[in-house]
């Protein structure tokens, strides 16, 4: 099934930008749609043609291998900005931020609409129904600060 990314997700070891189509199974769309990191393409427009493009993934800070005059990609599209996200929620570690991730949350408000079945599908490591209960409550009371 042709779905569109709408936040970077991480399919068999490669990221895919927001934006892209991706041709998955039925199951793991409706559940990426469910956990709002998809949608459905519209019927009114085309499907595209070409294979989704891969994003490269990150390479380590310092590296001075970015083409001159490219814009730098906006905050939060980065995986490592997903996982420090994630990190804010109590309970949540580096390892299963990183897992979440992979599973195609990449935020706060991601997380705060799954269900501990989501998160129970998803068979995150160290991450048992009450855990992920926790998890969930946590990320529920979360309140996002305003930068100044």
């Amino acid at each position: 099934m042709l779905i569109e990314l709408l936040k970077t997700v991480k399919a068999g070891g490669v990221y895919y930008s927001p934006g892209s189509a991706l041709e998955t199974s039925d199951e793991e769309a409706k559940r990426l749609v469910k956990l709002k990191v998809a949608q459905f393409p519209r019927t009114d427009e085309p499907e595209p043609e070409s294979e989704p493009e891969p994003v490269q993934e990150p390479e380590p800070e310092g590296s001075e291998s970015e083409p001159e005059g490219s814009e730098p990609e906006p905050e939060g599209s980065e995986p490592e900005t997903a996982i420090e996200e994630l990190q804010q929620v109590k309970g949540v570690t580096k390892a299963i931020a990183t897992q979440l991730v992979a599973g195609g949350i990449s935020d706060i408000e991601s997380l705060q609409n799954c269900s501990v079945e989501d998160l129970m599908e998803l068979n995150l490591r160290g991450v048992g129904e009450k855990k992920a209960e926790a998890i969930l409550r946590d990320a529920n009371e979360f309140t996002f600060e305003e930068e100044e």
